[in-house]
């Protein structure tokens, strides 16, 4: 599950369970700086089950 804020994303996930949930904003933070930095950034792997 991907939400936009990382406290509901944890509290989900702690709360439901079978649930791997995620903050799109927290994921992105890191790769963000690193390009700011000018530093490469690799992308993430997708799932090949997921659109």
């Amino acid at each position: 599950m991907r939400l936009y804020d990382d406290d509901l994303a944890e509290r989900v996930q702690k709360n439901v369970s079978n649930t791997i949930s995620r903050s799109v904003s927290y994921l992105a933070a890191p790769a963000f700086a690193a390009a700011m930095l000018e530093h490469q950034v690799l992308p993430t792997p997708r799932d090949p089950g997921h659109t």
